[in-house]
Parts: C-alpha cells; sequence; structure tokens
C-alpha cells in the first residue's frame, strides 16, 4: 500500500478504519476531514464513498492517473454490507456500489483481508475489478483448541459457578434462561451480568466496555458477560478474565462469524457449543429469496425482470449469506475439525419433555409482556417519526410505531393496536422468510384493485388476515426501502 501514490482503505466498522488510518499513516475520513485536500491515502467505511466530499478526493486522484492502491478489510463483513440496504443511511446504496465499482476497475492493485474467503467473495472481485486475483492463504492451526457440544437444556439448567462469557447470535437468549435476566441488564439470581446488544450498546456501561474491555473487565467483576455479533469486529479481550467461554448459536449467524465471535476472548482455549433451532429454513429461503426479490426489483416483469448490475449483486450475495447460515454449528465443526481442534460430540440428552415446557412457558410469559409494554408505550407524532426511527433507546415507542403502520393502523381514527397485534407482527413481521412467502403470494402485487377484489369476495376473517399479509408486506418492503 506505501509503494503506491494513494492507498485507499475501506472496511465496513469504523474502528477498523481508525486503527488503519493510524498504522498507514493515512488520513482518517472522519477526523481529518478539516485536513483536505488529501495526498497521502485515505481511510474510510464503506458507505462514506456516498458522501460527496469523500468521493470528490478520490475522483481528484482518479482522474490525475494516479496508482491507486485498495485495501478492502474484512471484505466479505463489506459485500455483505453493500448488499444490504438497511445498513446504509438514506438510499444511497446504489451510489455506493457504482463508486465501490469504479474505484476497484480504477485501482492499481486490490488487497482483500479477511479470515474466510470463499469462492463467491473472489467471483464478486473478479466480476468487479475485471483482473485476475491471486490468493495468498495462511492456514491456521488450532490443534491446541477444544470445543465441545452441549445440550440447550443442559446449559439453560446450569448456572454458572465460574466467570464466564457467552456469545449468542440471538438478543432474546437472555429471556429464555431462568438463571439469566431479561436482557436490561440487573443481577439473575445473584449473578453480576452484562449484555452487550444491539438494545445496550449505547449506554454508558456498553460504550466503556467495547472502548476498552481489558480495562473494563479487568476493573468491573462480572460473573457473567452476554454478548452478540455487536461486538464481532474489531474487539479483541486479552486479559484472563474469564474461566469458561460459551457459544450458544441459533444458526442466524454463518460458521465463520460464530468462530470469530468465540476467538475475540484471545486466552480461551475450550469452549462449549449449544446449538438452538431457529426455525428458519436457509436453504429454503435462499430459493425463495431469489424469487421474491426478482419480482420486487424486476421493474419491466413479473415474469421475467431486467435487474441492474446492483440489484443482480444483492440477490446473489443474499443467497450466498444464506448458503453460510444454513451450514449451522455443523458447519463450525468442520471449520475447527480440518484446522486440527478436538471436537467432542454432545452425549445423548435426558429426557427433559418437562423442562422444554417450562421454557416454552417462560418464552410465552415474556413475550406477552414485551407486548403489553409496546401497546402501552407512547405515541409519537407523524412529524418525529424521522426522529423516533433513527435514533437509539425508546424501543417499545419505536416498535409501536412499526406495528401499527405494519398492519394499516397508522392512520386517524384507526382502532389502537392489541399485545395480539404486536405478537402477530412479531411473529411473521421479522421473518424473511413468512415475509417473501406473502410477496409471494400476492399473485398480482401490481394490480391492486383486482387484489382488493378477490379480498372482498372471501369470508370476513379470512378478509381480515390477507389485509394483515398484505399491509404487512407493504410495511416490510418500505423498512427494507423497497418501497
Amino acid at each position: 500500500a506505501r509503494s503506491s501514490d494513494f492507498p485507499v482503505h475501506i472496511s465496513p466498522r469504523v474502528a477498523l478504519t481508525a486503527d488503519a488510518s493510524t498504522r498507514l499513516s493515512m488520513k482518517h475520513y472522519q477526523s481529518d476531514v478539516p485536513a483536505w485536500p488529501l495526498e497521502h491515502g485515505l481511510a474510510t467505511c464503506l458507505p462514506s464513498l456516498a458522501h460527496e466530499r469523500v468521493w470528490e478526493q478520490i475522483s481528484d486522484v482518479i482522474e490525475r492517473k494516479k496508482r491507486i492502491s485498495v485495501i478492502l478489510d474484512e471484505v466479505t463483513a463489506l459485500l455483505d454490507m453493500l448488499a444490504d440496504p438497511k445498513l446504509h443511511k438514506s438510499r444511497t446504496v446504489q451510489r455506493t456500489f457504482d463508486r465501490f465499482n469504479h474505484l476497484l476497475q480504477n485501482a492499481h492493485q486490490i488487497v482483500a483481508l479477511d479470515a474466510d474467503v470463499g469462492d463467491a467473495e473472489i467471483d464478486v472481485l473478479l466480476q468487479l475489478s475485471g483482473r485476475p486475483v491471486h490468493i495468498y492463504q495462511i492456514p491456521e492451526d488450532l490443534s491446541d483448541l477444544k470445543f465441545r457440544e452441549d445440550t440447550f437444556s443442559n446449559f439453560s439448567r446450569s448456572r454458572p459457578t465460574v466467570k464466564t462469557l457467552v456469545m449468542t447470535d440471538s438478543i432474546n437468549l437472555s429471556r429464555l434462561v431462568p438463571w439469566m435476566d431479561t436482557g436490561k441488564g440487573q443481577a439473575g439470581e445473584g449473578l453480576s451480568m452484562l449484555f452487550v446488544n444491539s438494545e445496550t450498546r449505547d449506554t454508558d456501561e456498553v460504550k466503556r466496555f467495547v472502548a476498552d474491555p481489558n480495562s473494563f473487565l479487568t476493573q468491573n467483576h462480572y460473573d457473567v458477560v452476554v454478548a452478540t455479533p455487536t461486538i464481532d469486529t474489531g474487539l479483541s479481550i486479552t486479559a484472563p478474565v474469564f474461566e469458561n467461554v460459551i457459544g450458544v448459536f441459533y444458526g442466524v449467524v454463518a460458521p465463520e462469524t460464530m468462530l470469530q465471535m468465540l476467538r475475540r476472548y484471545r486466552p480461551a482455549r475450550d469452549f462449549t457449543i449449544v446449538r438452538r433451532n431457529a426455525g428458519v429454513n436457509h436453504q429454503v429461503y435462499a430459493a425463495v429469496l431469489r424469487h421474491g426479490l426478482q419480482r420486487l426489483l424486476g421493474r419491466d416483469s413479473l415474469v421475467e425482470p431486467t435487474l441492474d448490475a446492483y440489484s443482480e449483486f444483492a440477490i446473489a450475495r443474499k443467497e450466498n449469506i444464506e448458503a453460510r447460515r444454513a451450514l449451522g454449528v455443523p458447519g463450525l465443526f468442520d471449520i475447527v475439525t480440518n484446522a486440527g481442534a478436538q471436537v467432542e460430540a454432545a452425549a445423548l440428552a435426558e429426557d427433559d419433555s418437562e423442562w422444554l415446557k417450562l421454557l416454552s412457558a417462560r418464552s410465552k410469559q415474556e413475550k406477552l409482556a414485551r407486548a403489553e409494554a409496546v401497546v402501552n408505550a407512547r405515541d409519537v407524532p407523524a412529524e418525529r417519526v424521522d426522529q423516533l426511527l433513527a435514533k437509539p433507546g425508546d424501543n417499545e415507542a419505536r416498535q409501536k410505531f412499526l406495528v401499527k403502520r405494519a398492519l394499516g393502523l397508522d392512520t386517524p381514527g384507526a382502532r389502537a393496536i392489541t399485545a395480539e397485534d404486536v405478537l402477530w407482527v412479531d411473529k411473521y413481521g421479522h421473518s424473511a422468510v413468512a415475509l417473501l412467502e406473502d410477496v409471494l403470494w400476492m399473485e398480482e402485487p401490481s394490480d391492486d384493485g383486482k387484489f382488493m377484489e378477490s379480498i372482498d369476495s372471501t369470508p370476513a376473517a379470512a378478509r381480515n388476515h390477507a389485509r394483515k399479509r398484505a399491509n404487512l408486506v407493504r410495511g416490510g418492503l418500505m423498512a427494507l426501502g423497497l418501497e
């Protein structure tokens, strides 16, 4: 990178960008804005390519025929981010994609870095850059690590007796485990606990943890820390503060991400892996996804849609994401076994049907309590909706607005929402499978009059359910930026 005229480091996370700007003596896209124009390179996050001032500087370097080196850090996460409009502020994803593509095509050299790069990532780099890809692989030796599988019933019964780090891909885990609390940071059964997730990341406690995890954990003696992919990149814990590391995975993230999450705690040599069924068949979803998104994004025809380059990229990338997720915990065990780690399968579980019934009842009670909290949350005036959605916190008011919009109850004179409404949207609105199945179920989405006429001819109960489904689809698509 230093041998080129102008290195550009692109990453999916602010922390990685800041680190790169220091190591490579580059300008940081946030802290060094007053020091522009740039001469010695730039470290930036991917979405910032859509910012005019950032792109003006890069365009100027391209026009002057400078030799540009592009460093793509965490390239798998970068491409996943590029395929997800929800991760971009405003509707700039198409502009970001075009500029990213243009930069790669005009780069003198491209260096893509990641712990696990697959064929799909290599194919995308080939397509976008139009040049050969040379692969330099550094084999990872995990022969000193041991992974032991355990059942969820054993995990949920066993109150920790030593300092424990729990890495999970589900923010709802704490609501299912009796020895944990409801996820709001109070002690559970006398345990001092820290929850690091999307709901708590803006608290002072979690901010201090993320800023300097080693000092924070050394000074604050938690019995249990429960962390989600909120800290999946750029965070490393080297202080020997935990005696036990447990991964509880529902299959929301890919096996490579599971391993990266577990390895955030560097001293660990023994890991316990707990597998949970997330209720999503990712293999089926990948097939439904392509069909559904083609119909949604194809502007000329619902049968043979004409897609632009970004839409083709986004569909293929989302298929790849779901294919990786489908590998689940068995995929994690394949990775670590191939790297030399010891793997111990779970022993046959005892008959724990009564215990699982207890957990199921607990889950239903928690969901009902959360639904009632949403119903009782404050109503936000229409003029403050954008502010509510952009501002962290106030989750109940935010969810109340989204439920009302999804069910078409955000208009003057509409009935008040009920806990049943919240539970219905929580069940279907957060499931991509259900959302896309509903899209396909709407045979003629472009002929709204004909569609509503067909609904009116059905019995009252079915008509009400069909309208809910239709409104949910529209609300979901708006939330995805696919109006």
